[in-house]
């Protein structure tokens, strides 16, 4: 993940079969198995209160069908989003001291929206993407003074996670921190996705990257290319590697089929 952003040339052409890869997985119905067993808490080691669970959800055609917050209402979950998600989130927080003997997560699962309930693998995301954005002395940890973390605990992290994924520029208006200690998964990975997205935006900078020259175009300045906006960069850059594929088709917006190759180059 850390070098998700060379532009050498040659390299990186194997972004249209990971995209082919990405669409043509799960076309079959299947049956997946989503994490712990109703009624069975989590056996990671974490303290938190038990929940319910998650229930086995069919998945057609790459997509999960979960209950919303009423017996009428569902969302849709794309599995392999949510699979790529879980794999970014098991590199970048390896060897975490708090929350590293929790991982990796099973990626064929949905046990990953189970371990955010209690905040922490989304404050550590958070500071992973935006650096220093929590003082994780503020959240509450299994430790000394605490055995178990409660419910009352999980809220204040949840509330901390809120409020910060806010302040670096994540949309929050439609989640809230019962929502996470729920585990609702649409919208956990929703919020997560904004996050990756924030800090993989952050590191399109020429002067991290003094390679993006190659993605000028004929007759433009550097000034007018750093004038574009990150979406814009990162979508030149994609189209920059289509085309050393030999591959006809550009992209003129972004797409979350995109967003998925991203976190696995």
């Amino acid at each position: 993940m850390r070098r998700w952003f060379s532009v050498r040339e040659g390299a990186n052409n194997d972004l249209p079969q990971l995209i082919s890869k990405v669409r043509g997985s799960s076309q079959a119905p299947t049956q997946m198995t989503t994490g712990r067993a109703q009624g069975i808490s989590s056996a990671t080691g974490n303290g938190a209160a038990s929940s319910p669970g998650h229930q086995s959800k069919s998945s057609i055609s790459g997509r999960i069908q979960v209950q919303g917050s009423s017996a009428n209402v569902t969302h849709t979950i794309n599995e392999d989003e949510r699979t790529e998600f879980t794999r970014h989130i098991n590199a970048v927080l390896a060897g975490d001291p708090d929350i590293g003997n929790r991982l990796p997560f099973p990626t064929d699962t949905f046990e990953m929206f189970d371990e955010c309930r209690d905040g922490l693998v989304l404050a550590k995301l958070i500071n992973d993407s935006v650096p220093d954005t929590i003082d994780e002395r503020v959240l509450n940890r299994v430790g000394k003074k605490i055995k178990t973390l409660n419910a009352f605990h999980m809220t204040e992290n949840n509330n901390i996670v809120i409020n910060s994924a806010k302040g670096i520029g994540c949309s929050v208006v439609n989640i809230g921190s019962g929502d996470i200690k729920e585990g609702r998964e649409h919208l956990i990975l929703g919020l997560i996705w904004q996050i990756i997205r924030r800090g993989l935006l952050g590191k399109i900078d020429i002067k991290l990257h003094p390679e993006l020259y190659r993605l000028l175009e004929e007759d433009e300045t550097l000034e007018q290319f750093l004038r574009l906006p990150p979406e814009q960069i990162l979508l030149r850059w994609f189209n920059y590697h289509l085309k050393n594929a030999k591959w006809d088709k550009r992209y003129c917006v972004p797409s979350r089929n995109v967003a998925s190759v991203l976190t696995r180059v």
